[in-house]
């Protein structure tokens, strides 16, 4: 085993809570990452929960520690010219910054990208803030709940006809976070082949739209919008159970035919029928054939309800570890939905070894962390080590990087510019890995040239995870060549929503919103002719993709050990749900699945109700984010090893890092968490509130005593503010459900996009909780070109998701829509492989070319 693959980088860590998950993912491959935080210590550190419900920032906020695992600490006074001074003397020997102030303020203290690039030309900065760097909200003030709401996840999730909610743990900056650390990779490929640097501009609020699935698609192909609808899911025109109780809980089902799920049904029936609980229309329907179609409509509707209820009635009489069995063995998508104690014991986890136990000799303790995001076979993630102590490294980070004798750095702790330590940890090993040299400029030879010119990639992946994860190597350069058949079509060319309500392979906007930039080949690999022709299109590869069970690609000769004899440099990446190894593996299931298993749902909705279900396949667009990065990492450290390596990652160990806090609550101190709503227990009010209209609602999020007086004001009862009930946080959140009272019937008479606008224009973050068309329509995604208009074959124009950061140096949208089924045989086949026409038009006849 090597180092990880991003050894030898330094970064500078700036970053809020906003961007924590940045530095973090940097530094578990293998990155030295400095955290710089200001005197006092990063705000974030006062945030719980705590080990053992102790407040004491330095050492207990396990919020803290989840997110800044494997960095070192400085405390450096940026407020001080000295202390602007050594940050640029910092970013003179740094590749990467990162940071998450407002927009404006890096610029007023001399330290914005304009500046810094001077002392550094090929610094790479990203900057994380919740709308961007400009635009008409990008002063705006946001917290996890304004950003979810503006970014339309709550319209979607949540009460039926009643109150959207978040997910209890904060997901927006984590998104923010993984998205980062994929522009600067993606800044840094293209600083290795010119010289230059990149700033990188993300946005948290297109993060957060990135989440919404096929959402976004129903307006324009079909003038509709969906809706959020408690433990059920709603793309099909009506609501259909995702979550179904069973005698000790929940677990999700997704309830489909056809090549999505046809023989999971008829096993779920067969189960059925051997407790004499299958309806006679379900024991008879030929499943297989049931498809996407046939759930439109009054028909499809009345026929699934009388499915679900059936359903129900069913699990009601089994635990969910007597249905997840089932599933295990038939094949049955279902899962459980899990809490975090379930996961902490969960059998395939444990089995791959996923949690890491780390020590905290501060507080004579020792707990277990999430381990690695991706299993790398040659350069793996840096197992968790304990974040950093308020000023631990400053010391060593000065002497080290800087070269500043003992004397200097103790008057500069004298006068405070920098906080030390009297006892530093002894350094991690990332301080002395083999530094990178710096790259002489070369200009990029065509305007058309973007970071990934030149790479090619033969894709096997279907449906969410892995075609989102190839289409940001396909945007920005890469020639993705997707490998599919007609023997066994991908089943996201069936999803909806379609083209003017009419199914076909073409007519899908999921598809296309995952697939832009990419090559469409038609190979019946069941033929031995067939994956000989794959097995020569490797051989010109860089990068191989795959998201199939376990064992399908060996059954074809094609998994890495097969194919590195092909190319010996080749990178590969298999990404299922659960990993390549485990009594799990063969797990079959989509995200919508996973988010239930994973303790996603468990933490949605209210105390005192049942859990929600989180909108579409949420962990489909947490893993992506994982995968892309990896698969850069891997691309950058095979540019300088010359070696490739195998990459398996398993969708569950990489969406677990968003509820990382919730984890090391359990294993430090042994509570559950529980789903709390809208509600935080740092900040009142916080919650959803309704205004004039239908279903139109404002979140508002008050951080500090001072804008609780300010809201006061705005709102007209200024005797709020002298009520004792709500003079402090503690005392508002004793009395959060007549606060919230009080405030709902103010809503109730304004309009969201008034509330929001007033108390934004005074610092309150607040925000509508945005639908489909308000999204469609947002004038911050308008000012950042967020829609990206492509022509489509069959279906004509469609505005399709950006990306969710710009590149300072190029422009990296979308090149093209999405192919048809086996669009480029042709130009692959003929062009890359040397088949005549002849020779093609014999393989088309065979079926091996199908």
């Amino acid at each position: 085993m090597e180092a990880g693959a991003l050894a030898g980088y330094r970064v500078l860590d700036l970053t809020t809570e906003l961007g924590w998950m940045c530095g973090k993912v940097l530094a578990d491959l293998g990155a030295d990452v400095i955290k710089i935080e200001p005197p006092g210590g990063d705000p974030g550190r006062r945030r719980g929960p705590f080990y053992g419900d102790h407040v004491e920032p330095d050492t207990h906020s396990l919020n803290w520690l989840a997110y800044n695992t494997n960095k070192r600490g400085v405390v450096l006074d940026l407020s001080q010219p000295r202390g602007q001074d050594l940050l640029r003397e910092m970013v003179r020997e740094a590749d990467f910054v990162v940071e998450s102030f407002a927009p404006g303020a890096m610029e007023a203290l001399g330290l914005d990208y304009t500046a810094l690039r001077v002392v550094n030309p090929q610094l790479i900065m990203a900057s994380i803030t919740p709308f961007g760097q400009q635009g008409p909200y990008s002063t705006f003030h946001a917290t996890d709940l304004v950003s979810m709401a503006m970014g339309g996840f709550m319209e979607l999730t949540g009460e039926g006809n009643g109150r959207p909610a978040r997910i209890t743990v904060p997901q927006a900056a984590l998104h923010a976070g993984v998205e980062a650390a994929v522009g600067m990779m993606l800044a840094h490929t293209w600083r290795e082949r010119t010289g230059e640097g990149q700033h990188v501009d993300v946005s948290v609020h297109e993060c957060v739209v990135w989440t919404l699935m096929m959402a976004p698609g129903f307006l324009p192909c079909l003038g509709t919008m969906p809706e959020r609808n408690g433990p059920s899911y709603n793309w099909v025109g009506y609501p259909r159970r995702l979550n179904f109780p069973c005698a000790d809980g929940h677990v999700s089902m997704f309830l489909v035919g056809d090549i999505w799920g046809g023989r999971s049904m008829q096993a779920l029936v067969n189960h059925m029928k051997a407790d004499d609980m299958a309806p006679p229309f379900m024991a008879e329907k030929d499943w297989l054939n049931w498809n996407i179609a046939d759930l439109f409509g009054a028909q499809g509707a009345a026929e699934s309800q009388a499915i679900d209820e059936a359903v129900l009635a069913f699990t009601r009489t089994k635990t969910k570890q007597e249905l997840y069995d089932m599933a295990l063995q038939d094949e049955i998508l279902l899962a459980p939905v899990s809490n975090v104690a379930d996961l902490c014991t969960n059998a395939q986890l444990q089995d791959r070894g996923y949690f890491v136990p780390v020590a905290h000799p501060e507080l004579n303790a020792a707990f277990d962390y999430p381990g690695a995001f991706g299993k790398f076979s040659r350069t793996p993630c840096r197992p968790p080590a304990r974040a950093p102590r308020c000023g631990e490294h400053t010391r060593q980070v000065l002497q080290a990087v800087l070269k500043l004798d003992d004397e200097t750095i103790e008057t500069l702790i004298a006068d405070g510019v920098v906080h030390g330590r009297a006892l530093e940890e002894t350094p991690p090993e990332m301080a002395h890995a083999p530094r990178r040299q710096p790259q002489s400029v070369q200009r990029a030879t065509t305007d058309s040239e973007l970071p990934l010119s030149g790479i090619r990639v033969v894709d096997f992946t279907w449906i969410g995870v892995g075609p989102i994860t190839t289409k940001y190597l396909a945007d920005h350069g890469a020639e993705v060549i997707r490998i599919e058949s007609w023997a066994h079509p991908d089943g996201l060319r069936y999803g909806p929503p379609h083209m003017d309500g009419e199914v076909g392979e073409n007519r899908s906007y999921f598809f296309a919103a995952c697939n832009t930039s990419k090559y469409s080949i038609t190979l019946n690999l069941t033929r031995p002719e067939a994956r000989e022709l794959v097995k020569q299109l490797i051989a010109t590869a860089d990068v191989v993709t795959e998201s199939f069970t376990p064992n399908i690609m060996s059954r074809w000769d094609l998994d890495y050990d097969s194919l590195r004899q092909l190319k010996p440099d080749l990178i590969m990446m298999s990404t299922c749900m659960q990993g390549q190894t485990g009594p799990h593996a063969l797990y079959p299931g989509f995200g919508n699945l996973m988010a239930g298993l994973l303790g996603f749902y468990e933490l949605t909705g209210w105390p005192d109700g049942e859990a929600m279900a989180v909108y579409g396949a949420y962990t489909d667009f947490v893993a992506p984010r994982f995968a892309a990065l990896s698969l850069l990492a891997a691309l950058d450290e095979r540019r300088r090893s010359g070696q490739g390596q195998y990459i398996d990652l398993a969708q569950s160990e990489a969406s677990l890092h968003f509820l990382s806090p919730a984890l090391l609550d359990y294993t430090a101190n042994g509570r559950v968490m529980q789903r709390q709503g809208n509600r935080d227990p740092h900040m009142a009010p916080h919650g959803a509130y309704p205004c004039q209209g239908e279903n139109r609602w404002c979140v508002i999020a008050v951080t500090s005593d001072t804008e609780w007086q300010l809201l006061c004001q705005e709102t007209g009862h200024p005797e709020w503010g002298q009520d004792a009930r709500f003079t402090t946080l503690a005392d508002r959140l004793r009395h959060a459900d007549a606060l919230d009272a009080l405030l709902a019937e103010w809503t109730r008479t304004q309009r969201a996009e008034d509330v929001m606008t007033r108390l934004q224009s005074v610092g309150i973050p607040a925000g509508v909780v945005q639908n489909i068309q308000d999204l469609r329509d947002d004038p911050q995604l308008a000012h950042r070109a967020f829609w990206v208009p492509l022509d489509h074959s069959e279906i004509g124009t469609l505005a399709l998701e950006g990306h969710q950061f710009r590149l300072s140096s190029m422009r990296h949208q979308p090149r093209f829509a999405r192919p048809e089924v086996g669009e480029h045989n042709a130009q692959i086949l003929g062009g890359i492989l040397g088949l005549s026409a002849e020779d093609i038009a014999r393989l088309e006849a065979d079926e091996v070319i199908y």
